[in-house]
């Protein structure tokens, strides 16, 4: 068992996808493939959303976390419930202070956080055992029942 509690490489329970990855950036895609299990309950333009917020920062953690493929993973939790698309991606990497926006016409990176914050309704980050960022992306047309959270 991975110490995140997840069973092997990957278990995906009703509307639930767990995953155990390697930070390599194959990773990226095998998490936005196991997206496609929600198509039949999510619209599309919401699953396009979770497949970028999921990309973006699986990246993050493969490119900041100091993560290798020996000792380290990223575990990721996905479910919709209620009409609600929420994930939770992991890693034991020291997490990060949310960067200053980058320069309008940059190409050089720096985007992802925002590109998250356009994407989802709310999003943040925690800190425990594992550093931590979650995302919770409103699937079905239903009232929204909290605030917009900006944490960084």
């Amino acid at each position: 068992m991975s110490p995140s509690g997840f069973d092997g490489e990957r278990r995906a329970l009703g509307m639930r996808v767990q995953m155990d990855l390697p930070p390599v950036p194959e990773s990226a895609q095998k998490a936005r493939d196991s997206l496609e299990r929600f198509a039949e309950v999510v619209p599309s333009h919401k699953l396009d959303d979770a497949r970028l917020a999921v990309s973006e920062i699986i990246t993050n953690s493969i490119r900041h976390a100091n993560l290798s493929p020996e000792n380290g993973r990223i575990h990721i939790h996905i479910e919709v419930e209620s009409g609600l698309l929420s994930g939770e991606i992991c890693d034991t990497g020291d997490g990060f202070d949310l960067p200053p926006p980058p320069t309008p016409g940059a190409f050089e990176g720096g985007w992802g956080l925002y590109l998250v914050d356009a994407v989802c309704e709310r999003w943040g980050v925690e800190k425990g055992k594992m550093f931590c960022v979650w995302f919770e992306i409103q699937a079905a047309s239903l009232p929204k029942s909290r605030p917009r959270l900006r944490r960084g």
